[in-house]
């Protein structure tokens, strides 16, 4: 059954989003520069947007965002929208826009100024709005700085819809801040500065607080010193600041290729025979779930999941309805200590992906 995205959007709730978007020919092109740009870049779109990004890693090739689209408000006045495009837009073209509409306004042209008020509205709290002007101002920069044309990104982008739970929202933040551990890039996901948790731990107080929300859950907001310390037993990570996290020097990234590959070769010789994995183990490992599952979260999430998808149950006898509630439930995480998550797909075969080559730190 083929899931459209416009499926999974539910705008009579918060809903949390792991959106993943690759270069096209998966080229190493996103450097130290690149990489700065396109992590000030989501931050201005979040201003704008009002999606927030609750984490996020850039790779050399490869981005993850973890993003929270809450509740658009019945009402976004002028004042709000203009101190919002200041966060996209040059002075310049903000100064353009304002004689625009001042024009229209002494013209008694009102409907063009509604329009142009409504349609930067729509772009607000909004999923794919906020991915697509994200990879596209990118990819005009981009281009602009190499003096080249044409697409860079290999497809639209892949979205999962995640419980706003903290077992569900944790376990998928890590997943993301592993992704430089995994590929041989650092040694600890502290000392990876492109990442939510490697701001958090360079000292940067907006990564702090969303993280600390994260660990919290649904429970009385902790501090970052407790967020961090529960955070860090899913991370299995030993050091405690950026300097114990090191980044792989380039003489050693082989050296650290090879021993991570031998940690996930006993990861994965333990899993041929029949060994359940804990959560912080088969972390360390390549997921498909985070990237196809298409929704992730507990058995009751992924019911609402699927009758929002594709309707309610209808008028059924009983057993009827209640094999269709067991089948809307999804499936259950295999071959680790997953917390109780399920997905929405089943994925029969390659829940593991391949090995991570390095991607460029």
């Amino acid at each position: 059954m083929m899931i459209r995205r416009s499926q999974l959007v539910d705008r009579s709730r918060v809903q949390y989003f792991h959106v993943v978007s690759r270069i096209v020919d998966r080229r190493l092109r996103l450097g130290d520069a690149e990489k700065n740009f396109f992590v000030s870049l989501i931050k201005r779109q979040e201003g704008f947007s009002g999606v927030e990004v609750m984490g996020y890693c850039v790779m050399g090739n490869h981005f993850h965002l973890l993003l929270r689209v809450p509740l658009r408000p019945v009402v976004i006045a002028e004042a709000e929208i203009w101190r919002r495009v200041r966060h996209i837009y040059s002075r310049t073209r903000v100064e353009e826009f304002e004689a625009m509409v001042r024009e229209w306004r002494e013209s008694g042209d009102d409907l063009r100024v509604r329009e142009f008020f409504d349609r930067l509205r729509a772009r607000m709290y909004d999923l794919s709005s906020f991915v697509r002007e994200v990879k596209l101002r990118f990819s005009k920069w981009y281009n602009r700085e190499n003096d080249r044309t044409g697409t860079l990104w290999e497809e639209r982008f892949r979205s999962v819809v995640i419980e706003g739970r903290e077992g569900a929202l944790m376990t998928v933040l890590a997943y993301l801040d592993l992704n430089p551990v995994r590929a041989g890039i650092v040694v600890e996901p502290g000392g990876y500065r492109w990442s939510q948790y490697g701001e958090a731990m360079a000292g940067g107080r907006r990564a702090r607080r969303r993280m600390a929300e994260i660990v919290s859950g649904r429970g009385p907001m902790i501090s970052w010193e407790q967020a961090r310390a529960h955070y860090r037993e899913l991370l299995m990570e030993r050091g405690g600041n950026p300097e114990e996290s090191p980044a792989v020097r380039d003489g050693d990234k082989f050296q650290e290729n090879q021993r991570d590959n031998a940690a996930s070769g006993k990861l994965m010789e333990k899993l041929s025979r029949g060994v359940r994995l804990s959560r912080p183990e088969i972390l360390r490992l390549k997921v498909r779930y985070f990237s196809h599952a298409v929704a992730i979260g507990s058995g009751e999430f992924i019911r609402e999941v699927s009758i929002r998808i594709r309707g309610s149950t209808g008028m059924e006898s009983e057993q009827e309805k209640a094999g269709k509630q067991r089948r809307l439930a999804g499936h259950a995480f295999r071959h680790g200590e997953w917390g109780g998550l399920r997905s929405l797909r089943n994925l029969r075969v390659r829940v593991f992906g391949a090995p991570e080559a390095n991607q460029g730190g």
